[in-house]
């Protein structure tokens, strides 16, 4: 695919669902969006199969310049670590952000979920041009 700006992943993990998209970083226009159900008795290493099989394509078929992680619970954005999943066991202190970066070479970011839902939604939805956004999942 040819784009004259760099494209971003976006990658929600939760304890239900997986979805993977590839955007602009810019406007709400999604180049892809792929979702996935999660299997909760095949815990974390069932949803890293997931991704290990999403993921790699994507970076292969778009220019991806970085990748961003929402996950549905406590991580350490500063390490790049999932904390724990109060919904899938196996997440305890994994290194999400290595996993990703070892596999597709981009750099990664990682923050809950939630945050990242208010942070999207402050700067490229509802809340954009606004000096006080409130965000409630």
């Amino acid at each position: 695919m040819e784009t004259q700006q760099p494209l971003y992943m976006g990658i929600e993990i939760g304890g239900t669902k997986l979805q993977v998209g590839v955007g602009d970083g810019v406007s709400t226009t999604l180049y892809v969006l792929e979702r996935r159900t999660v299997d909760k008795n095949a815990g974390a290493e069932g949803i890293l199969r997931q991704l290990g099989e999403l993921v790699p394509p994507l970076t292969r078929r778009f220019p991806v310049a970085g990748i961003g992680v929402g996950f549905g619970g406590p991580v350490d954005p500063t390490a790049g670590r999932v904390i724990r999943s109060h919904q899938v066991a196996g997440w305890e202190n994994f290194a999400i952000r290595d996993w990703l970066r070892k596999r597709t070479g981009c750099p990664v970011v990682v923050g809950n979920d939630c945050d990242c839902a208010a942070l999207a939604e402050a700067t490229l939805g509802a809340g954009r041009g606004k000096q006080v956004v409130f965000y409630v999942t």
